[in-house]
């Protein structure tokens, strides 16, 4: 078996899609020997990591013709290879659909894209599209797969004749350790992910600038991401620049992120809307404490007591963020060594790679 992946853009900024895409690559290699190809337009910005049974592949044509160069350049055979496109309104879906009519299984992943929230952007324009032609092609889908049970329900609801399973996103395990002095002054709030407006960075900062955490010498807030847009608007903010307690630190990657989420004790992603966010689970693994809003899709960290609640409301989270005062060391380090073990038990690349090759396996046989 060969897994084609069908990726948008390999820009940075869409790091979350096409790592999500590639996580559990190595662990299927090694374990099922099954190959993987990750398929996008070339970016500067990307470099292809290096993973054991890892091809990268820029086709130079987008359009449907392209689909025939790229069935001939890599050899494509509809009775081993399966297709699985990432996101929606672009060519994967174009491209998922047309190799679905050359007889190749199609996989489709919307990492969140046919959420509520996200419809609601150029509404009209939508709806007109995913009427006309997004939903129609996905129909001919083989499976839909879902990362998240919230995100299972409503695709099932939009897009009914279609199997829809969840296979959530994932990371390695974390086998460190968590540090001792996570809770030593000043303790951090860590904010990472790119400052979209989607993702409210802004109202976490308003909340913390009304709460009893501002200008507090024992705590301190982290903005870490790229920007897009956020930021002038969180320094309109600070008229005279002065941003006491809160610090933006720009995009961060490999051993400075880890360093980050290593040193942090809390996490906050108060996001209208996600597929379901890794940098969460990577933060659960360092011990961080999450605070999650519903659209993060991740309702069972709250549940199992891993993570806290946090509204999009600003004066709801303002009283939220307070809470930490009010919670004791040992609990919140309880709380940290419980997240490291919700995580490795339930969204580990081992146990989501077990699940894709059971699913992925037997819609090839399925198939022929």
């Amino acid at each position: 078996m060969r897994i084609i992946n069908l990726v948008d853009s390999l820009a940075k900024i869409n790091f979350g899609v096409w790592n999500a895409a590639i996580a559990t690559v190595e662990k299927l290699y090694r374990t099922h020997g099954v190959k993987s190809v990750l398929v996008g337009p070339n970016d500067d910005s990307f470099t292809c990591p290096e993973i054991v049974g890892l091809e990268n592949y820029h086709p130079s044509d987008f359009s449907l013709n392209g689909v025939l160069k790229i069935i001939k350049d890599l050899n494509m055979n509809p009775a081993e290879d399966i297709v699985v496109s990432h996101g929606c309104w672009r060519y994967p879906t174009r491209w998922g659909k047309r190799l679905k009519e050359k007889g190749f299984v199609w996989i489709a992943v919307p990492h969140g894209m046919l959420e509520p929230y996200c419809l609601q952007k150029r509404w009209l324009i939508k709806k007109i599209y995913f009427g006309l032609l997004e939903r129609p092609a996905l129909s001919f889908s083989d499976l839909i797969r879902a990362v998240s049970q919230p995100e299972m329900d409503r695709l099932k609801e939009i897009i009914p004749r279609v199997d829809v399973r969840r296979i959530p996103n994932c990371v390695e395990v974390n086998d460190k350790k968590i540090v001792s002095n996570k809770y030593r002054v000043p303790v951090t709030l860590l904010y990472l992910g790119r400052l979209h407006f989607q993702k409210n960075p802004v109202k976490l900062v308003e909340a913390w600038k009304e709460s009893k955490l501002y200008c507090n010498p024992s705590y301190r807030l982290v903005l870490a991401g790229p920007d897009q847009g956020e930021l002038a608007k969180i320094e309109n903010l600070f008229p005279q620049s002065d941003w006491g307690n809160i610090a933006y630190v720009g995009p961060v990657y490999g051993e400075e992120k880890s360093a980050l989420m290593e040193s942090a004790a809390f996490f906050a992603l108060p996001s209208e809307n996600e597929g379901l966010p890794t940098s969460v689970l990577e933060a659960m693994q360092y011990g961080c404490v999450s605070l999650l809003s519903k659209g993060c899709n991740l309702p069972d960290a709250i549940k199992t007591g891993v993570a806290f609640s946090l509204s999009t409301d600003v004066d709801i989270m303002t009283k939220e963020l307070e809470l930490f005062l009010q919670t004791s060391e040992e609990t919140l380090l309880d709380m940290g060594r419980d997240a490291v073990e919700f995580v490795n038990t339930t969204y580990s690349t081992e146990v989501v790679a077990a699940e894709q090759y059971i699913s992925y396996e037997r819609l090839l046989k399925q198939s022929l």
